[in-house]
């Protein structure tokens, strides 16, 4: 089989890669060179990007994942580059949070002492790792409202203070305020989805945040009924990278994430 037909079919089945809807995305800048890492998640398969090969995404095995009914469970993912220029994976898997060993090709989970439970299920929501100035990982999680650090030696959750965080839920069945952000990854305008609940009626707040948390813009949306709206933002003149958007009003808040 010649070269040409080998790599047609290569690029073929990596057309085929997505049988589900990308969930999530998140990408960094390589420390050794201007290569991005770029990193998706379906319901069931994490994937990465092949700038050798355009238009592919690799994926990675799922061993150790969490399954239900034969089917990987898989809800949000987080990454980074440590010193030794090697990507770090972390992804929510049902009621764990787990990490991929790029030498076994397998996932392993992180203790879920800690977290908080419902009716002894362990909730999450989101993740988040980065990796500090002594160069350990910083593992962040939400269960139940509240942000979570994993502890390595004593393998456990432990909560922040949530001082000054105050957020009231309304009736979540709803509460239909997912946010959709289109294109993404941006180049320089990039339009937001988002939905307010019934009978909601206060001031709505747009922050961009950079992946450092840092505020980069704030749009003051005004008084807002509930209903759906769109919204864009001007990203020509932000640096290239991972970024945030939180949609948040008086009784409620939603995020989501973009690249460019």
């Amino acid at each position: 089989m010649s070269k040409t037909i080998i790599t047609i079919l290569i690029l073929f089945l990596g057309f085929q890669t997505f049988s589900q809807d990308i969930k999530e995305v998140v990408a960094f800048k390589s420390i050794g060179n201007d290569d991005r890492e770029i990193f998706c998640i379906t319901d069931s398969a994490v994937y990465k990007y092949s700038w050798y090969l355009e238009w592919y995404w690799w994926a990675l095995e799922n061993n150790g994942l969490t399954r239900h009914n034969g089917i990987v469970q898989i809800d949000d993912i987080t990454a980074y580059e440590n010193e030794d220029e090697d990507s770090k994976i972390y992804v929510i898997s049902d009621t764990a949070v787990f990490r991929y060993d790029w030498y076994a090709q397998s996932w392993w989970n992180l203790e879920n002492t800690g977290l908080c439970r419902i009716n002894d299920t362990v909730q999450l929501s989101s993740i988040n790792a980065i990796i500090d100035n002594d160069g350990d990982t910083r593992v962040y999680a939400v269960s139940c409202g509240q942000i979570y650090l994993y502890e390595w030696y004593q393998q456990s959750w432990y909560p922040l203070s949530s001082i000054e965080i105050s957020v009231k839920e309304i009736d979540r069945q709803k509460m239909k305020n997912e946010i959709e952000i289109f294109p993404n990854p941006v180049s320089e305008n990039t339009t937001i989805n988002y939905s307010i609940p019934e009978n909601y009626n206060q001031e709505i707040m747009i922050i961009l945040y950079n992946n450092k948390g840092t505020e980069v813009e704030k749009f003051n949306q005004g008084v807002q009924k509930g209903g759906n709206y769109s919204f864009s933002i001007n990203c020509s003149n932000i640096d290239a990278g991972c970024y945030y958007i939180e949609i948040t009003g008086k009784q409620f808040r939603k995020t989501g994430r973009f690249i460019k």
